[in-house]
């Protein structure tokens, strides 16, 4: 369970989600969703929300039909592209 004092450090981190994640305990679906304000919005809402800034079509494994997700979870077609920012499997396209 995240403290409040947590949840402060996740949406004023600069941090990836993915290094909050691994210290804190949590998921990075965890992160994500504080930092979209889809979880513990009633928590500092002073504080802004982001709304992570990736989808499945800038994702790695993306593809075209009939299977677009090559790793086939989750099914874009049913849960839509922006799915991936809750995605565990993904990878960006763009080179760092």
């Amino acid at each position: 369970m995240l403290s409040p004092e947590d949840v402060r450090l996740i949406l004023t981190s600069p941090e990836s989600g993915g290094s909050l994640a691994r210290r804190l305990g949590v998921t990075k679906q965890s992160i994500s969703q504080i930092r979209s304000g889809r979880s513990h919005q009633g928590l500092f809402p002073d504080l802004p929300r982001r709304a992570p800034a990736r989808d499945c079509h800038s994702c790695c494994y993306w593809r075209t039909d009939p299977d677009p997700c090559s790793q086939g979870f989750p099914d874009p077609i049913n849960e839509g592209p922006g799915f991936a920012r809750d995605c565990e499997l993904y990878q960006s396209n763009s080179k760092p």
